[in-house]
């Protein structure tokens, strides 16, 4: 997970160029007309919120949002943007919850759900379920795999766990793990208590919404 981390610490600044591909738009477009509508008057919990390309979108209707990123080099980014509700980020793991006090009636994971190992999903759900009180929503969302937009997958370990290979704009390399969630996965959760609502895909992406039972 260092690697992830590295990775993405050294991306802050070039972060959001990845939603500037031209046949990723209409979807884009999409989803930050329904994920306000989603978190509409609620309090957020926004793990791995990265440069607060998505917090921006959810505070046009949530009440508050508390935005938790590993890296202190991207919530530095998200500092910089203006949002439509309060909002406060806080350093910290998306494996490791507990020092927020809170509970929160949606928590949301914008590209982090993919870079989870098979070994570990449990463990981080788990970790988002004791910031949710029941009836309360856990909101994913991710890409899909697509042939000649993503990038190819260079590898598939022992556990089912797929890499990509991703270079900055520097020329440094990463390897980066990446998978690439079914439906059935979300069904699965069901016995951690978490009840798959809907699993909604669109050409490039994927949103996945469950509620906690």
């Amino acid at each position: 997970m260092q690697e992830l981390e590295t990775y993405y610490a050294k991306r802050a600044k070039e972060h959001d160029k990845v939603y500037l591909k031209p046949e990723r738009q209409e979807d884009l477009h999409f989803l930050k007309e329904e994920l306000p509508k989603m978190v509409a008057g609620k309090k957020v919990l926004d793990i791995g919120c990265g440069t607060g390309y998505w917090t921006y979108y959810l505070s046009q209707s949530a009440t508050h949002i508390t935005g938790v990123d590993v890296n202190q080099p991207v919530l530095d980014e998200a500092t910089e943007r203006e949002y439509g509700c309060p909002v406060s980020f806080q350093q910290g793991s998306y494996y490791e919850l507990s020092s927020l006090e809170d509970t929160y009636e949606v928590v949301f994971g914008g590209f982090v759900y993919s870079h989870v190992p098979k070994e570990k999903e449990e463990a981080f759900i788990h970790n988002i379920l004791e910031r949710l009180v029941p009836g309360s929503q856990l909101i994913l969302l991710d890409n899909r795999y697509v042939e000649g937009s993503s990038t190819p997958i260079s590898r598939t370990d022992t556990a089912g766990n797929t890499y990509q290979t991703r270079k900055l704009e520097s020329g440094e390399s990463f390897e980066i793990l990446k998978n690439f969630p079914t439906e059935e996965g979300f069904h699965k959760l069901s016995r951690l208590g978490l009840r798959l609502d809907s699993f909604q895909q669109l050409p490039y992406y994927w949103k996945a919404t469950l509620t906690k039972t």
